[in-house]
């Protein structure tokens, strides 16, 4: 599941679904509840990420520097990357989701 933070990735972890969440000015570390299910996709070479939860940030979740460059440079090609090396392990449980899924219906 490939999401942003936002109410369907939350309910994504409450279900314990293998989710790669964008992130930019955001901090995971305030929004993840459980890293062993959620794998981070962000710049990390951007010093302004997590800006929402910086000191005398603006209360409306809106990028500091007027670019919005940690969430535009997220590229397809960038989340492609990242994800294509864990896909396989998550493929293992598919089984596991499957089962849950059918207890949950």
């Amino acid at each position: 599941f490939i999401v942003i933070d936002s109410l369907p990735f939350h309910a994504a972890q409450g279900f314990q679904i293998p989710t790669f969440a964008l992130f930019g000015a955001t901090e995971p570390f305030a929004r993840v509840i459980d890293f062993k299910t959620t794998t981070v996709i962000r710049r990390e070479e951007l010093a302004c990420l997590g800006c929402y939860h910086k000191p005398g940030a603006t209360p409306i979740n809106r990028c500091q520097n007027e670019t919005e460059g940690c969430m535009k440079g997220l590229t397809a090609e960038r989340v492609f990357a990242r994800i294509s090396g864990e896909i396989n392990p998550l493929h293992s449980n598919m089984e596991y989701l499957q089962g849950r899924i059918r207890n949950a219906v």
